[in-house]
């Protein structure tokens, strides 16, 4: 009897460091419950053995998303157990659609395996109510009273036609309600984002992610200008930029930055080069900042009067 529970124990014990050997990955959203276009905080925590490395490129989100910032993942190590590692992922999104939301899918590995992610679900309300689109009582309409069987017909008449119109005026009501709200326009720096989160396998995917970043950054300029120069080449547009430069208040690093990005996107565009995906989305990354410069409200109190927005 002895040996079988000393078999039993030494058999729980072997499960017990099993399981604790196991890969553990979570998901979390701060705040839990949003509204539609408010950034949100997700943190990704994996815990897992300190010899084994995890590989995560973004949240495998959809085009319902925004991805804003990303960062790498940060490594910590309890002294106590050596053997182990936290792993925290923490990216910064925006859901463009309402309703209980979470990722279908997050691409988190180590080594060859993926890892399951549990990930809770993040509320998110959109800008009608729960029941908005649901036809509403009418109101201002007193139900008719019985009339005496000699009433006049023209009593009638006008009841029916009052009550017809009110009909026809609560469906087209009723009707415009029910649409769905329309998204506004996603703004380049958004766009961007939404790129940055996207794989770029290929040496096409490459050369596409250059030439969407010049597109759009300079789309955002031209929106604060309100010019399309969609038509000029990236050297032209940036000696027709100038003025959208010096009202947002661009510094010599940025102006730099500026010149350096078309400059390596003219060579991947119509050359042959091709950066690595990590070199791409830095480009990205680079593209965006510049971007919210050029799209942010407190840029506009630094420009001069008179200045067409």
């Amino acid at each position: 009897m002895r040996h079988w529970l000393a078999c039993a124990a030494v058999a729980l014990a072997f499960v017990s460091v099993a399981m604790a050997q196991e890969p553990s990955a979570k998901l979390s959203f701060e705040p839990a419950a949003c509204e539609v276009g408010q950034p949100v905080r997700a943190t990704l925590v994996l815990e897992h053995a300190s010899a084994q490395h995890p590989k995560l490129a973004s949240l495998g989100l959809d085009e319902s998303w925004v991805v804003l910032d990303a960062q790498a993942g940060l490594d910590t190590q309890d002294p106590a157990h050596a053997d182990r590692t936290t792993t925290t992922w923490i990216f910064e999104i925006a859901s463009l659609e309402p309703g209980e939301r979470k990722p279908a899918e997050v691409p988190l590995q180590l080594g060859e395996t993926k890892v399951p992610v549990e990930s809770a679900a993040l509320s998110v309300t959109g800008v009608l109510g729960e029941d908005e689109d649901a036809p509403r009582p009418l109101r201002g309409l007193r139900d008719l009273e019985a009339q005496d069987e000699r009433a006049d017909l023209w009593t009638w008449i006008g009841a029916g036609a009052a009550i017809a119109c009110a009909l026809v005026i609560a469906f087209y009501g009723w009707h415009i309600r029910r649409k769905p709200p329309q998204i506004t326009a996603v703004a380049p720096s958004a766009r961007l984002a939404i790129l940055e989160a996207k794989p770029l396998d290929t040496p096409e995917d490459v050369q596409a992610a250059h030439f969407a970043l010049t597109r759009l950054l300079r789309e955002s300029a031209d929106l604060r200008s309100g010019r399309d120069r969609s038509g000029l080449t990236d050297e032209e547009w940036r000696v027709a930029a100038e003025p959208q430069l010096d009202a947002v208040g661009l510094g010599d690093a940025e102006r730099n930055q500026l010149d350096q990005l078309l400059a390596n996107a003219t060579r991947v565009k119509y050359g042959t080069e091709r950066p690595t995906h990590w070199a791409t989305r830095e480009a990205l990354a680079g593209a965006r900042s510049l971007a919210m410069r050029f799209e942010s409200p407190a840029a506009d109190a630094e420009r001069k009067p008179g200045v067409a927005a």
